[in-house]
Parts: C-alpha cells; sequence; structure tokens
C-alpha cells in the first residue's frame, strides 16, 4: 500500500490532513463502472507517497480527520483502524472506494 497525508490550512488557520491509502497494485490503474471514473494513473501522485505496512497505514487511518481510500487492503486496515460505515463504501470495476471528510 502507499499512503500520503495532504495538510493545507483552513480559513481560521488550523491544519487540516486528508489521508489517502491505495493499495499498490492499483497505482497506474483507470477503474470505470458506467459514469463513475477513478484514474488513478492521471491522479497517482495524489496516493502515491510512503510505501506502508498494514501496520502503519492502521496507524495513519486511526488518527486522520479525513479519508480517500482505494482497494482491499487499504479499507482492510481502515477496518481494523476505526468503524466504518459500509454503506459509504462504493465499488468501481469491483474494487472498494471510501472517502471520508470531516468539514
Amino acid at each position: 500500500m502507499f499512503a500520503k497525508i495532504h495538510s493545507r490550512a483552513d480559513a481560521e488557520g488550523r491544519i487540516r490532513e486528508v489521508v489517502a491509502v491505495c493499495d499498490a497494485g492499483l497505482l497506474g490503474k483507470k477503474l470505470v463502472e458506467k459514469e463513475l471514473v477513478l484514474d488513478l494513473g492521471r491522479y497517482r501522485g495524489f496516493y502515491e507517497g510512503e510505501k506502508v505496512t498494514e501496520g502503519k497505514a492502521v496507524m495513519l487511518i486511526a488518527a486522520a480527520e479525513s479519508l480517500n481510500l482505494v482497494g482491499e487492503k487499504a479499507l482492510a486496515a481502515a477496518r481494523k483502524a476505526r468503524p466504518i460505515d459500509e454503506k459509504a463504501v462504493r465499488r468501481i470495476a469491483g474494487v472498494p472506494h471510501l472517502q471520508i471528510y470531516r468539514v
């Protein structure tokens, strides 16, 4: 798996982070199902940060405010890290994708 932390300040100056985790084998692929498209080639840089173990992914996911996860391994790590609303998990070409954003 690859994980990348995206940080930016909000309007009040607080640092907000999004943790992106993607199964390594999915990077570079384009997932298409009807009108849904997830282009992991075009947006590879969003996910491709540090190569992480499942344990490290669990730690990052547990501490995150916001998440963008793609792949079976990424979702398995999320389930170990925190409760997941399975209804929020979308599948695109059979691949699970979950976004959780704190606003």
